[in-house]
């Protein structure tokens, strides 16, 4: 687990460099992971998804 740690700041720079606008959640425990995912167990996308 330390390599993550220690890799972090490497990966968070990349991330800014190349998705400068991508939203980035970063989950320091599995019950933060948990809580940001369950509302979207329940998600249905629209009809028809956008395709034409």
């Amino acid at each position: 687990m330390l390599w993550r740690w220690r890799s972090r700041p490497a990966v968070m720079a990349a991330i800014a460099d190349h998705a400068t606008s991508a939203d980035v959640h970063v989950f320091r425990a599995p019950r933060q992971l948990a809580r940001f995912v369950s509302p979207l167990e329940s998600y249905e996308p629209p009809l028809g998804g956008g395709q034409a």
